[in-house]
C-alpha cells in the first residue's frame, strides 16, 4: 500500500519593506524656476503594496518655504519664497502601509533676483479667459470668488486660454478626488502636465507658474488631457522684474488665532486664524503641528481660515502655530503655540444606512452604485433630511458625485455645511461631530445648492 501525502500552507509574511530606491533620490534636483519658486521632481518609487506618496522636505532657507506633505505626484514646486536665496530640500516616500524609507540627502537651489511690479488676479469668468464649447460653469463655495469652469473629454475636450499683457503667469485649479490632468502651453508651447486630482477637495490651488517672459502680451492655455479638469483662476505679473515690489507680510504679524486649537473628538483637533489682510491678496495661511503624539498634520498653505487636524491619538496633546503669507510671499511670523488634548478613547460606531433617516422635498433612491453602502443613496434636489439617533457622535457619509452643498444643524443650533463635489466613484466620509452630550439628538440636512446624495449615517456610543 502507499502512504496518503499532506500539503500545507503558510501565511505570507507582511510587507515591511520600504520603497525603493531607499533613500528616495531626486529624478531632477531643486532648481528656482523664479524669483519665488523652486521645482523638483523625485524618482519614481517601486513597491508591492502601492501606491507609492512622496515627501519633500523644505529643511533650510529663508521665510516662505513649505514643506509639501505627502503625496501621489513625483513633483512639487515651492513658492512664496523669498528672491535671491537659497532653500534646500529632501524627499521621502512611503507605501499603502505606511513603511517609509530613509530620506534622500538634501539638495538645494537659489532663487532668482527679484524686482518691483504686482500680481492682477482673475476669476474662471473674466473675459480675458476663452473656452472650448461644451464648457461650463457651476458655483463652488470653495472656489475663488466661488464659481468654476469644467473641461471634459465628455463636452469636447479643448482648454482654457487666458491672454494677458506682462512677464509671468500663474494657473489656479479645483483639485478633489477624481483622476483628472491637464497640459499647460505658454504661447502655444508645451510646458507640462499637472494633476487635478486632491483628498479632500480645495479650491484656488496654485498648479502651475511660469518662467520670468519677455515683457508683452502672452497666453497660458490649461489643455483638458485625461477627465475633468476644473478652471478657478488666473494671474498675471506685469511692472518690473519677476517679483513684487511690495514685501510687507500679512497683518496682524505675527499671526493669531480667532479661535485656538480645540478638541472636537478623540481624533481630531480644529482652530481658526484670525483673517489677516495685506494689499497683495489673497491671503494664505499654515497651520503647523509642532509637537505630539503620532498623526499630527501641517495644513499646507491654504486659503481657508479653518484647520482641522485629524487621524490623531486619544488623550494626546497636539500643538499648533498659524502663519499668513500674501500672493507675493510675504510671509509673517508665526504665531505662539497654542496646544489641546484629545478626548478619551472608548465607544464605538455602527453604521446605517440612508434610508435611516426622514426626507422632505425633491429625493429619490438610487441603486446604480454597488459600491455604495447597502447599495444604495438618497439623491437629492431640494429640501432636507431628518436623522434622529442616540450618542455622544454622528457622522455623515455622501455619494461625491453632483455638486451641491448642505446646511446642518444638530439640535437647532448650525454645524457649517458639507460640499458634495466629486468623483462618483466612493462613499466619502464629510462630516463628523463627536462632541455630543449623551442621549437622543436630531441631526437635520437642508439642501441649499445642486445636487446631493446621501450615503450612510453612522453613530457613536
Amino acid at each position: 500500500s502507499t502512504s496518503g501525502s499532506s500539503c500545507a500552507t503558510t501565511d505570507a509574511l507582511p510587507d515591511t519593506t520600504p520603497p525603493t530606491p531607499n533613500p528616495a533620490t531626486f529624478a531632477t534636483a531643486p532648481n528656482a524656476t523664479s524669483c519665488d519658486s523652486i521645482d523638483m521632481t523625485a524618482t519614481t518609487a517601486s513597491d508591492p503594496s502601492g501606491p507609492v506618496e512622496y515627501n519633500f522636505d523644505n529643511t533650510s532657507g529663508g521665510t516662505g518655504g513649505t514643506d509639501s506633505g505627502w503625496q501621489a505626484s513625483t513633483s512639487y514646486t515651492d513658492s512664496g519664497l523669498q528672491a535671491s536665496t537659497q532653500y534646500c530640500y529632501t524627499v521621502q516616500s512611503r507605501d499603502s502601509l505606511g513603511n517609509t524609507g530613509t530620506a534622500s540627502a538634501a539638495t538645494c537651489a537659489t532663487t532668482q533676483a527679484g524686482g518691483g511690479g504686482t500680481w492682477t488676479k482673475v476669476d474662471d469668468t473674466d473675459t480675458s479667459i476663452t473656452y472650448p464649447p461644451g464648457s461650463y460653469t457651476d458655483p463652488n463655495p470653495l472656489a475663488y470668488l466661488t464659481t468654476l469652469h469644467y473641461i471634459s473629454d465628455v463636452t469636447g475636450g479643448g482648454g482654457a486660454v487666458f491672454s494677458f499683457t506682462g512677464t509671468r503667469a500663474r494657473f489656479y485649479g479645483f483639485t478633489d478626488v477624481a483622476a483628472a490632468t491637464g497640459g499647460v502651453y505658454v504661447d502655444g508651447v508645451f510646458q507640462q502636465n499637472i494633476n487635478f486630482q486632491s483628498s479632500p477637495a480645495a479650491g484656488d490651488v496654485l498648479l502651475f507658474e511660469s518662467a520670468v517672459l519677455s515683457p508683452g502680451a502672452h497666453t497660458l492655455e490649461i489643455r483638458q488631457v485625461t477627465g475633468e479638469i476644473i478652471i478657478d483662476a488666473f494671474s498675471s505679473f506685469s511692472g518690473g522684474g519677476s517679483c513684487g515690489g511690495d514685501t510687507d507680510p500679512p497683518t496682524p504679524n505675527p499671526a493669531t488665532f480667532a479661535s485656538v486649537p480645540n478638541a472636537i473628538s478623540s481624533s481630531a483637533i480644529s482652530m481658526t486664524a484670525t483673517t489677516a489682510s495685506d494689499a497683495s491678496g489673497p491671503v494664505e495661511y499654515n497651520f503647523d503641528n509642532t509637537s505630539g503624539g503620532t498623526g499630527g498634520t501641517d495644513s499646507g498653505w491654504q486659503t481657508s481660515t479653518s484647520y482641522t487636524d485629524s487621524g490623531l491619538q486619544a488623550s494626546t496633546q497636539y500643538c499648533y502655530t498659524v502663519q499668513s503669507r500674501d500672493s507675493l510671499g510675504n510671509t509673517g511670523t508665526a504665531s505662539a503655540a497654542t496646544c489641546a488634548t484629545t478626548q478619551s478613547g472608548g465607544g464605538s460606531w455602527t453604521k446605517f444606512d440612508d434610508n435611516a433617516a426622514n426626507y422632505t422635498g425633491t429625493w429619490e433612491t438610487v441603486t446604480e452604485y454597488p459600491a455604495a453602502y447597502q447599495g444604495t443613496t438618497q439623491w437629492g434636489l431640494s429640501g432636507s433630511f431628518t436623522y434622529n439617533f442616540t450618542g455622544t457622535g454622528v457622522r455623515i457619509y455622501t455619494w461625491d458625485c453632483d455638486g451641491g452643498t448642505i446646511n446642518l444643524t444638530i439640535d437647532g443650533q448650525s454645524v457649517g455645511s458639507i460640499n458634495t463635489t466629486g468623483a462618483c466613484s466612493t462613499s466619502v466620509l464629510k462630516y463628523e461631530n463627536i462632541s455630543l452630550s449623551p442621549g437622543s439628538h436630531t441631526l437635520v440636512g437642508t439642501i441649499s445648492s445642486g445636487e446631493v446624495e446621501i450615503d450612510a449615517f453612522e453613530v457613536f456610543n
